[in-house]
Formats: C-alpha cells, sequence, structure tokens
C-alpha cells in the first residue's frame, strides 16, 4: 500500500481522475518522443513506465556501445549519478529509526575533526543541501581512485558558504559524508550496506555500486559533440571511489522502478521518514527548499512531483514519481549535455500516458541555404557564441561549452532544445543575419553583432 495519502499529497489524490493509454499506444507515443530528441544526439537511452507499481512500458533507444553496435535495451545498465542519493537517505534514516543515528544531532558528535568547521550542521542540513559546508569540489580527477575519508579532512579546512538552513546549494560533499556515516554507524562498508538492506531483499538483481574497472554489463557513455570534434567520444569515467555515496550506484530503469514502488510503499523505510524525504524543508528565511531528505518536490504540470536526477560520466538520468495516480516514470541516457533534456523526456512521457499531446517544441524546417544564414560568430561581450550547422541541425556553442540544438520557431526567432524558455532572435541585413539577441525567461540581453561567418 502506498503510503502517500499525507497531508500533503491528499488533496491532489483527490482531483478528477486521468485517462490512461494502452500499452500499445503509449509505446507508439514514446518512440515519437524518443525520434524527437534523437538529434540531440542521444546516443542510447532506456525508458521505462510505472502505474501503481506495475511496469506498462519499457524500451530501449539507440546504442549502448557505439563501437561494438551494441543496441541499448530494456537490461541495459546504466550509472544512475546522483539518484544515489536517494539510497543514501533511505539508509540514513533506517539508522535513524533503529536508533543508530539522530537526525537532530550536531555532525561532530560523529566527526570530532568537524567540531570547528560545522558547529551547528545536523544530519538534516547534510541530507537537505542545506548545510552551508563547502560544495566545491573535493577531488580535481574524478577518473583517480581516492579514499572516501579525505572529505573529512577537505571540510574541515574549507569556511562555510552560509548559515546551516540559509539556503539550498547542492552538495556532492555532504552526501559523501554522509556515506561514511553510515559506515560508522552500522560497522560495514557502505557498498556492503547497499547490498544487505537494498539490492538483495528488493530482489534489485542488476543494481550494484559500479566497479572500479569498466564493467562489460554497464553501457558506455559519450560526449556531447562540439564544432568540429567530428562526432561523440567516449567519457571519461568517473572512479565510483570519487563519486562514492553521491553518485556511484548502476542500475537498470526496471530495476529503479521496483525500487522507487518500495521506497513509497514504505517498504524501504516508514511512512515518517518517507514524509521526510518527500517534503520540502524550510530555509530561514521562511521560504521552501526545493528539496525534502534525498527527493526534490514540486509540481509538473500542476501535480505533485518527486524526483531525482543525475549525471555521471556522461551518462543522464531522471527518475520521477507523480503520486496523483503512482505514475512511475525513468529516463537512463548515455549522452546527453543537460539534465533538463531527460525532464522534458519525463514530462512528455508523463503527457503521453495519459492520453494528452506530448507537448514536444516545434522545430519547423528550413533550407540548407537558410540555415546558411543564421551561421556565424556573435559577439555577447562576455562571450562570443558560435551559431554553426552539424549534420543538418543548427547549433549554438558559447565560447568552449558544450552547443545546444536551436529549435526554429519561425520569425527568426529559436528556442534552446535543453532550456525552451531560453530564445535566440536574430535581426537580417542583406539577405542574412547581422545581430542575436538573446533572451532567457524574457529578460533581454544587449544584441550580440555578427563579428564572424
Amino acid at each position: 500500500m502506498r503510503i502517500f495519502g499525507l497531508a500533503a499529497f491528499v488533496a491532489a489524490s483527490l482531483s478528477v481522475p486521468v485517462s490512461a493509454q494502452t500499452s500499445g499506444e503509449l509505446g507508439k507515443d514514446v518512440d515519437a518522443i524518443a525520434a524527437h530528441f534523437s538529434d540531440t544526439p542521444i546516443i542510447g537511452m532506456t525508458i521505462a513506465v510505472s502505474r501503481g507499481g506495475r511496469i506498462v512500458f519499457i524500451r530501449g533507444y539507440g546504442h549502448s556501445d557505439l563501437a561494438s553496435g551494441t543496441a541499448a535495451g530494456p537490461d541495459t545498465v546504466y550509472e544512475i549519478g546522483s539518484i544515489t542519493k536517494e539510497f543514501t537517505a533511505a539508509a540514513i534514516l533506517r539508522l535513524v529509526e533503529r536508533g543508530r543515528l539522530r537526525l537532530d544531532a550536531p555532525i561532530h558528535q560523529y566527526f570530532p575533526e568537524l567540531t570547528a568547521a560545522a558547529p551547528e550542521v545536523t544530519l538534516s542540513h547534510l541530507l537537505s543541501h542545506t548545510s552551508g559546508l563547502s560544495s566545491e569540489r573535493s577531488a580535481e580527477d574524478l577518473t583517480a581512485p581516492t579514499d572516501p575519508e579525505a572529505i573529512i579532512a577537505f571540510l574541515a579546512s574549507r569556511p562555510a558558504e552560509f548559515q546551516p538552513g540559509e539556503k539550498f546549494r547542492y552538495n556532492n560533499n555532504g552526501y559523501n559524508l554522509l556515506g561514511l556515516l553510515i559506515e560508522r554507524a552500522s560497522g560495514t562498508s557502505w557498498q556492503d550496506y547497499m547490498e544487505r538492506e537494498f539490492f538483495a531483499p528488493l530482489a534489485l538483481e542488476s543494481t550494484h555500486v559500479c566497479a572500479a574497472s569498466r564493467d562489460p554489463r554497464v553501457s558506455k557513455a559519450y560526449r556531447h559533440p562540439v564544432k568540429g570534434s567530428g562526432g561523440p567520444s567516449e567519457f571519461e569515467r568517473h572512479h565510483p571511489s570519487s563519486t562514492y555515496a553521491a553518485g556511484a550506484i548502476c542500475s537498470t530503469a526496471a530495476d529503479l522502478l521496483r525500487w522507487q514502488e518500495a521506497l513509497v510503499s514504505g517498504e524501504v523505510v516508514g511512512e515518517q521518514s518517507v514524509a521526510l524525504m518527500a517534503t520540502p524543508r524550510t530555509l530561514s528565511s521562511g521560504m521552501p527548499a526545493p528539496y525534502g531528505l534525498g527527493l526534490f518536490s514540486d509540481d509538473a504540470l500542476g501535480e505533485p512531483h518527486l524526483h531525482h536526477g543525475g549525471a555521471s560520466s556522461g551518462f543522464i538520468t531522471q527518475l520521477g514519481y507523480f503520486p496523483q495516480d503512482g505514475t512511475g516514470i525513468v529516463v537512463l541516457t548515455n549522452g546527453i549535455y543537460a539534465g533538463a533534456i531527460a525532464e522534458q523526456i519525463e514530462q512528455s512521457v508523463l503527457r503521453v500516458s495519459r492520453g494528452e499531446d506530448a507537448g514536444l517544441p516545434i522545430n519547423l524546417p528550413l533550407s540548407p541555404a537558410e540555415r546558411a544564414g543564421f551561421a556565424g560568430t556573435y559577439d555577447l561581450g562576455p562571450v562570443e557564441i558560435e551559431v554553426y550547422e552539424q549534420d543538418g541541425v543548427l547549433r549554438a556553442q558559447p565560447g568552449d561549452q558544450v552547443s545546444t540544438r536551436l529549435l526554429y520557431q519561425g520569425e527568426m526567432r529559436f528556442i534552446a532544445e535543453h532550456d525552451p524558455q531560453i530564445e535566440f532572435i536574430f535581426e537580417a541585413a542583406n539577405g542574412q543575419a547581422a545581430a542575436l539577441t538573446l533572451r532567457n525567461r524574457g529578460r533581454a540581453m544587449p544584441p550580440a553583432k555578427r563579428v564572424a561567418n
């Protein structure tokens, strides 16, 4: 039985029931969504949908390994990145339930080395990313092995970024510290605790802490191409000792939906603990944070949405749950450049699962000559933006950052694929674009002149 009868979710559950598609109809619509994003590019992807704990759709797209031609499928294993934090948070709450830890306890009670650096930081602050501890990356090279214990000395040597509870600032260091706390409280390694408490009892047979060497069961991941890169290249793999309790788990789409169902049904931790994970924390200012104790909580398409995304070694992932009707959606990819795209896919899949239009942004066709008329370098002041054509697609690349696909809306206006609220508005002269105005959420920057073709 799902336990989201809690007050925060009762109102949503009483709204008008939504209609659902049959598996066949859903498959066609999800195929169309995957096709829309194929030029992103997405090298490989697996999408799955569950309703009431039962998987009603799962399918792979593209490749898990370009060199061998191996297709991505329902059973493809991906690095899940920060979705790992759900597991780490649940482990802490389970230890709290067993009386081994206290959420309101100062962390220096467990880590005396942090007495001076974190006198008022509690476990709740770590879980909710409101600790104020340094969020600076602690390891220079994520591909190299590291000692997770080193995070203690690192945090002890860094000044606080803000007072505990004052702000929300995403912090991998805090979750790696929680991994060490699990080890100290349980007397076993974080990896063994995950296996003993979660993976084995919940029959998550394809879920494991990622291996130190490349595991042949795990998909490869790819860098998003930049201009002149010659296509996707394999991403350097992050070492699991570097990502650790903040992001070192590998899993499949089916296993993640099973995990999610076990979590929301109270099989992983009790009702009160799930409520703590799902309820946004209140900052000292009285404003809500977007995060509870291990989950993002917000509204999507007008209804409550619990979710976590991940990014690791080129993998971009998204796991979401919609309490209104118990829909779960997971999107696992091995080669896109922005987590926002995985979220767009998730929400488009939600729409079609309800029998609605996918809500994908339009991309009007342009002839080769028209595309060439927009290509060039535009001087924005702090940075130059290069607009170029690659494989019949217009892209924009600011400085040495990755490029985004531009979707043509008509009348010299484009939107960024990864964030449709970023607009590229061109002005023409002599048959081609002469200037570019970049507008972000309605706020326009000064026009950027075209300085090179």
